[in-house]
């Protein structure tokens, strides 16, 4: 059994198990992730992380090809999906 939300084992009576969904989304917690990322207040505050920030011409030649390549099979499959 998996516990989310807490409670007693069925097989055991054993009442042991902590809220992990509870615990996993208080408040605070949640309130301090959005900060992080710039979401409270509003902000640009994750474009500052160097893992999402980018720069015009910052991308090697196979990266881009690596992109359009992905974008074009992104947009056969949509086109496949319309037709089904």
């Amino acid at each position: 059994w998996l516990f989310v939300f807490g409670g007693t084992d069925p097989a055991t009576g054993v009442d042991c198990c902590v809220d992990a969904f509870a615990e996993s989304f208080l408040k605070e917690a949640c309130i301090a992730a959005w900060k992080a990322v710039g979401a409270v207040p509003p902000s640009r505050a994750c474009l500052n992380d160097s893992k999402v920030q980018r720069e015009l011409g910052d991308s090697s030649d196979a990266a881009l090809i690596k992109r359009k390549l992905q974008w074009q099979r992104c947009n056969l499959q949509i086109q496949w999906l319309a037709v089904c």
